[in-house]
């Protein structure tokens, strides 16, 4: 039942892992309970279009960004987790770098630290930065479609910017347009003018994760990068030089 004295908040986190509902959600549920109850949807993806061409369901919408927190909020939020030390909020802090994401899964990693020690059990160290790390790409993964994109994700990552011609290259092989635009279609990959670059607290997190998981891998692809790096300047070499001469 609605409260009636106060708004009521109804909070839908992931809405991304069920799109088949997108539609009845939008159409059924939210008219329902407008104005009555704020709904706030948390999700890696913005919205459809269909929201946009439905005047009736935008009306009450908002759509709001999350973008990288500042040092001061991300202490905000870890004081309002339970943590409250500085020395241990400056390390978090420096480790996630405003992500927060991995903001929330620290506090969580070093609450359970301090249960554990509390329960009486030998204290574990500080935060495995190696787990953490595994543990965000692993909620990234939910939102790649396929191995193939999340092949394409991993090499996107060991460069700042990659166009589709540079992804054939470091794939070894040429990259299809519907995967290029899966691949653009992720939430943290940004398309400038230099080409696409991947958000860099997302790209170091792929990469730590690729040190252990694909060590093989990461190192083939960081080789490819120097030797395509090592042509391009041979070659821009030899455009300059018969000018020069």
């Amino acid at each position: 039942m609605v409260a009636s004295a106060r708004q009521t908040v109804v909070v839908i986190d992931d809405y991304e892992a069920a799109p088949e509902l997108d539609g009845l959600f939008r159409r059924w549920v939210l008219p329902l309970l407008y104005p009555r109850v704020l709904v706030v949807i948390a999700s890696w993806h913005p919205l459809t279009r269909l929201w946009e061409s439905d005047p009736a369901s935008l009306a009450g919408t908002r759509c709001l960004p999350l973008r990288y927190l500042t040092p001061e909020e991300a202490e905000e939020f870890l004081q309002c987790r339970g943590i409250a030390e500085q020395g241990t909020l400056d390390r978090i802090i420096l480790f996630a770098g405003g992500l927060p994401l991995v903001l929330a899964l620290a506090a969580d990693a070093e609450l359970d630290v301090r249960h554990t020690e509390s329960a009486g059990s030998k204290r574990k160290g500080e935060i495995n930065h190696q787990e953490l790390a595994h543990e965000v790409f692993r909620r990234i993964v939910r939102e790649i479609p396929d191995e193939e994109v999340l092949g394409l994700l991993e090499a996107a990552c060991t460069v700042r910017r990659c166009n589709e011609e540079l992804l054939s290259h470091l794939a070894g092989r040429p990259v299809s347009a519907l995967n290029i635009n899966k691949l653009t279609g992720l939430s943290f990959a940004r398309l400038t003018k230099e080409g696409l670059t991947i958000d860099d607290e997302i790209r170091n997190t792929v990469l730590e994760d690729m040190r252990w998981r694909a060590p093989g891998r990461l190192a083939s692809l960081r080789r490819l990068r120097q030797a395509l790096r090592d042509l391009a300047s041979v070659l821009a070499a030899a455009e300059e030089g018969p000018e020069k001469a």
